[in-house]
């Protein structure tokens, strides 16, 4: 088989300067009057050509793009366009999965060698998810998949491609991890080197959304459902595109404003998606809400969450709510127990909470903060309330578990009642701490025990794919956790009931009363505490 020299026919140097040219000469790709019924036909859909040129006049393009507008398919033949119009040449394509790799952009690729007498007569033919010339080891084309659980080894397999014409496509972006949208950024070092981003903008959380907001360096291409051929000339226009039944059954589903509209119809990046629980356009909401103020019967009282860590790369963090303000904040890392525990216990005594008001701090119990929560009892503020986020929640007929059931109350608040103007002015880098967290945090639907319910993202799953654990968040959920108390619970009754149940018995009265765990059980439970894993004062619903 000849060399990747002998290859280069007079025809290179028009393909280089007119990638249409090279689709409809060589792929055959729209070669007939519209509408053509050809997938992707350059003169049916008009977002193909300034698709070809963007990736030939600029370095970065990035798509944004309604649901089956035939993006994928002209990435495949951009793929054939550069490795033929620039040999050798590298290409470098990723997606969300390897089931994605080979039925995405990879079965397009091997559709238009099939579909491509030349190609076939000339070249060797594709595999499952690779392609490579003979003889030539600097040209070839290769596929992988950005699972989270493979992103390190994935940014270094980016890393370490180098060639005078690399091409780099990104393909169902928003489920790229950001390590490797970083090793690309890395990876395009030679002038030559270009890079084609395409997804459907369904989350607003992604680094495909940061780049797409941000735009700076590249070149923005939006296609909406309303310019594919099926939507102008009919359907039945071009059978492999979306159709105006399908845009007026999802519209009329979900709602002209929904965000999934925006994205899968109008290829347009919503400011929420339905997999996020708090969005950009809730946190707007809260900022632009003026305070109110001071109500003739005071104000109400101060709740404390508290998001425990130690000494990993996590951050201890403490809010304090009063009524619908966060009136405080405070972070710090690589602190023990010991520290934290005295920490709670100043900011707590500053915002006028004492011991009898202890109820009103909530302590995330799991794990490390667990030894908060025993020492702050120990302390004498004996009605703290220690939260296990991985414990049954208090309505499991819509909860998976409580961490959700209280991130779910932390958005509830936020929509309807949050007022955040006057953090904002006091504490300026407390906007883009919450704007960093919160929009982060995703759910699912999940059945358990029969029932359809919400489930949160896990924090490791989170800090994976965020690159920072949601601490802030989890304060801020902590610290409305007393309002989700169980109804018809007697709270005054809390603290002298915790400290009568959990004092040493009294000498004079051995003998008098059963003392025994199970009595003391018996007796909190008809004083109406309720109590978690048997310590009294854990969490009072």
């Amino acid at each position: 088989m000849p060399t990747a020299t002998d290859q280069v026919r007079p025809e290179v140097a028009a393909w280089q300067v007119d990638p249409v040219g090279f689709m409809r000469d060589v792929l055959g790709i729209g070669y007939l009057d519209p509408p053509c019924g050809v997938k992707g036909c350059v003169q049916c859909v008009p977002y193909t050509r300034l698709m070809a040129e963007s990736v030939r006049d600029h370095r970065r393009t990035i798509v944004s793009a309604c649901h089956d507008s035939a993006k994928t398919f002209t990435a495949g033949a951009l793929v054939w366009w550069w490795l033929l119009s620039f040999p050798p040449a590298v290409v470098v394509t990723s997606s969300s999965t390897g089931r994605q790799v080979q039925r995405g952009i990879w079965k397009e690729i091997r559709a238009h060698y099939y579909r491509s007498r030349f190609l076939q007569d000339n070249f060797p033919k594709p595999n499952q998810e690779d392609w490579s010339y003979p003889g030539e080891p600097d040209w070839y084309a290769f596929g992988f998949s950005t699972r989270p659980d493979a992103a390190e080894a994935g940014a270094t397999r980016v890393q370490g491609q180098h060639s005078p014409n690399l091409l780099l496509v990104f393909d169902e972006a928003t489920a790229v991890d950001r390590m490797i949208w970083d090793a690309a950024k890395g990876s395009l070092t030679q002038e030559h080197n270009h890079w084609l981003v395409l997804a459907n903008p369904t989350d607003p959380t992604s680094e495909f959304a940061s780049v797409w907001r941000s735009g700076h360096g590249w070149h923005r291409i939006q296609i909406d459902a309303r310019e594919t051929p099926n939507l102008i000339h009919g359907d039945g226009a071009n059978p492999y595109l979306v159709t105006q039944r399908w845009v007026d059954e999802y519209v009329r589903d979900n709602g002209a404003d929904h965000p999934l509209v925006k994205a899968r119809v109008h290829g347009i990046l919503p400011d929420d998606a339905t997999v996020t629980l708090i969005g950009y356009a809730d946190l707007a909401r809260a900022y632009d809400r003026k305070p109110q103020p001071r109500p003739a019967a005071g104000w109400p009282h101060v709740e404390m969450g508290v998001d425990v860590a130690r000494f990993g790369d996590d951050l201890t963090t403490i809010y304090v709510v009063r009524g619908a303000e966060i009136v405080h904040s405070e972070r710090y890392a690589k602190k023990d127990t010991v520290y934290t525990t005295g920490a709670v216990l100043e900011v707590a005594r500053a915002w006028g909470l004492t011991e009898a008001s202890s109820h009103r701090i909530s302590v995330d119990d799991t794990g490390v903060g667990g030894g908060v929560t025993d020492q702050l009892r120990a302390n004498g503020w004996r009605g703290v309330n220690g939260e296990d986020f991985g414990s049954a929640a208090r309505d499991p007929k819509r909860f998976y578990d409580r961490r959700t059931e209280l991130w779910v109350a932390l958005r509830d608040w936020i929509r309807e009642e949050a007022c955040w103007h006057t953090i904002a002015e006091h504490q300026p880098d407390e906007r883009r701490i919450l704007e960093a967290d919160l929009p982060g945090v995703t759910f699912e639907m999940r059945t358990k025990a029969g029932l359809t319910v919400m489930k949160l993202e896990a924090k490791k799953d989170m800090k994976k794919r965020l690159g920072h654990s949601p601490d802030h968040g989890d304060a801020l959920a902590l610290a409305l956790a007393s309002r989700t108390a169980r109804r018809g619970l007697d709270r005054s009754k809390l603290v002298e009931v915790a400290r009568r149940e959990t004092a040493p018995p009294d000498p004079r009265q051995v003998g008098k009363r059963d003392d025994t765990p199970k009595e003391k059980a018996r007796r909190a439970r008809k004083a109406g505490i309720y109590e978690q894993g048997g310590a009294v004062g854990g969490i009072f619903r």
